[in-house]
């Protein structure tokens, strides 16, 4: 299913299995509605959202074995990312790049991606809550970004919990970060960090790790 320039669509309890690219595409189309859809097989992006695609909500989709990342925001804002699974994909789970903001990120299932569970990547003021990542090659990794909050997240099983490269005035709060194979937290340089009330145990190396980053608050 591709939209372009488009708005106020209902794409709704659809079956797209085994597409040679994605499997929902939204083109500079906002506030749009993509809702309890199975998208399997995708040669590409299950769902790939891009240039200026703001203010779409994506909930209750269950997105697997993508070549790609399940979910994958580009360039667009303010969009609402709730209750999908987003499991098995040849890349990410869910990925928001390219100067994506505003993005709520909440109640996901996100396990079994080959690379990260949650990618953020040059996006910024972004609300991450209540996800359940596991098992992937790494949980969640943001690289160049500010103002971001994580919150109440399950963050279990994978090599890193979370991983942060040049972010600065990131919160990181009350997640449950145990049993990943490596860090529970690392910090890469990075500025004005806050870390709190996090649970994190049994994981495989440090709770946190700190290298050449200021003004950390933990």
């Amino acid at each position: 299913i591709f939209l372009t320039s488009s708005r106020n669509n209902a794409l709704m309890d659809n079956e797209i299995h085994q597409n040679d690219l994605n499997g929902i595409n939204l083109y500079q189309s906002a506030a749009n509605f993509v809702i309890g859809n199975e998208v399997q097989g995708s040669g590409e992006e299950g769902i790939i959202v891009v240039d200026e695609s703001d203010d779409n909500l994506i909930a209750n989709n269950m997105i697997i074995e993508s070549g790609l990342n399940g979910i994958g925001i580009y360039r667009s804002y303010f969009c609402t990312i709730i209750n999908n699974e987003a499991s098995l994909n040849g890349e990410n789970g869910i990925s928001l790049r390219d100067s994506s903001g505003g993005i709520l990120v909440a109640d996901n299932d996100i396990h079994g991606n080959e690379r990260y569970g949650l990618d953020i990547e040059n996006s910024d003021s972004n609300f991450i809550k209540a996800n359940h990542v596991h098992e992937n090659l790494n949980g969640i990794i943001m690289v160049r970004c500010e103002n971001n909050t994580l919150v109440f997240n399950d963050i279990c099983h994978n090599y890193y919990g979370i991983s942060l490269e040049f972010v600065n005035t990131v919160v990181i709060s009350e997640n449950d970060i145990n049993n990943n194979s490596n860090d529970g937290i690392q910090l890469r340089s990075c500025d004005e960090s806050r870390i709190w009330e996090n649970d994190i145990r049994e994981n495989g190396n440090d709770r946190i790790h700190v290298t050449e980053s200021v003004h950390t608050a933990i």
